[in-house]
């Protein structure tokens, strides 16, 4: 609502502005043509006419003068020096004042709103940074999470390594304790002969 109503404002704003700084070229340039025109018209009431130089010396020095308290009443009035630049703004902002109250644009509105405009933004501004850096976090912990989880891995494998040869061993353990089935009976014969040789000699 507030970017609706302060964006038909801004409209109307631009229009009136464009319009001032119009005038006030127009203004300028036609004081440009008055001082063009008074210059051609001493140029040639002083070598055209009979009135010559010694009357029109102390015409430029009184209308120089004229000048002069002219740019002295705009200093008193406005408390700036005269200057081209002054007389120009000074004229745009009047009127811009003036096409303002013709075409009834609130201009203190539009400050209001654009005020509220600015705070708006900084509000969002500072809630998306709030958020990056929050995401920034988070993204940081899960990277530091998968990092731990990488250097346990190895852990895990050594340990099931460790597993796998402790059951070796115990089977090679078992296996060399245990006598074969073949090694009992070589040795049932070994003894049964040595038995039978001895019973053998008894007789004889």
């Amino acid at each position: 609502a507030v970017r609706r109503e302060l964006r038909g404002m801004q409209d109307l704003k631009d229009l009136c502005d464009r319009e001032a700084r119009k005038g006030a070229k127009r203004l300028a340039f036609g004081g440009f043509a008055i001082l063009v025109t008074y210059w051609i018209a001493v140029f040639r009431l002083t070598f055209f006419t009979e009135l010559g130089w010694d009357f029109m010396e102390p015409v430029t020095y009184l209308t120089e003068f004229l000048f002069i308290m002219g740019g002295y009443i705009w200093f008193l009035r406005q408390g700036r020096e005269v200057s081209y630049s002054s007389i120009l703004n000074r004229s745009v902002s009047t009127r811009q004042q003036n096409l303002y109250a013709a075409r009834g644009l609130d201009i203190e509105r539009w400050v209001e709103l654009v005020t509220d405009e600015k705070a708006l933004k900084k509000e969002i501004e500072r809630i998306r940074e709030d958020y990056d850096a929050g995401w920034k976090e988070s993204r940081k912990d899960r990277v530091e999470t998968g990092e731990s989880a990488l250097e346990d891995k190895p852990n895990k494998q050594t340990s099931k390594e460790e597993v796998d040869g402790s059951i070796l061993d115990k089977t090679l353990a078992k296996s060399t304790s245990k006598p074969s089935g073949k090694d009992v009976d070589e040795s049932e014969v070994v003894e049964k002969r040595r038995e039978q040789i001895r019973r053998e000699e008894d007789t004889v």
